[in-house]
């Protein structure tokens, strides 16, 4: 009897460790993100941001986009509170939760600031009206009325006829990650939970309880 459960623990073990992902946690967030929003939607979609300051956190949604390399990065205004953060504690976490597959991805890392070549060439990849409003809000300052934005847009528009500019406001960062936790509800099975740390310059998987 007792080798037997002995044989059943050992077999149980070997599924766990053959469970583990055996590529790197970046590739694994592409294919999720893929699995996710399909064709229509491929690597670019909302996470939640988080960043903290004087042991103050603070959250905000930002719209990611994956590269080839797996490299997390968004774009945002100058202005804004995640870039005041990042200058003081560049350490953050960011956090997909995908409600279609039933599955969250959380990663920690540092935020890095994105090249000028590289803005440049997603600025000019930007449709002309997400370039309109961008330029129309400073995302700081109160709305003086409920129509400025649309009347600042409106007055942009005729400004640029042509190539609208990269104003220096349009920044970017990408994430180095630290950390991947990867998690899958499996209802009326446990879920599934993976993580991932770099030790040593290596990605090394573990499974943990859910």
């Amino acid at each position: 009897m007792f080798l037997r459960v002995l044989i059943l623990l050992c077999c149980a073990w070997q599924t766990a460790l053959a469970a583990l992902p055996e590529h790197p946690p970046q590739e694994l967030v592409k294919q999720w993100l893929l699995d996710e929003g399909g064709k229509s939607m491929g690597l670019h979609l909302n996470a939640t941001l988080a960043t903290a300051v004087n042991n103050k956190p603070s959250i905000r949604m930002v719209h990611t986009f994956v590269g080839e390399d797996g490299r997390i990065s968004f774009t945002t205004h100058a202005n804004t509170e995640k870039v005041l953060h990042q200058k003081i504690n560049p350490n953050v976490a960011l956090h997909y939760s995908l409600s279609t597959t039933r599955r969250q991805i959380s990663i920690e890392g540092k935020m890095l600031p994105l090249p000028k070549e590289q803005l440049q060439t997603i600025w000019q990849t930007m449709p002309r009206w997400m370039q309109l409003h961008f330029l129309a809000s400073d995302h700081v300052s109160p709305m003086p009325s409920p129509n400025y934005v649309n009347e600042k847009i409106e007055k942009l528009d005729k400004e640029f006829e042509k190539d609208i500019p990269r104003p220096k406001e349009f920044v970017g960062f990408s994430l180095e990650p630290s950390m991947y936790l990867f998690y899958t509800i499996k209802v009326p099975s446990p879920a599934e939970k993976f993580y991932a740390q770099k030790r040593k310059g290596e990605w090394v998987w573990e499974q943990l309880q859910p």
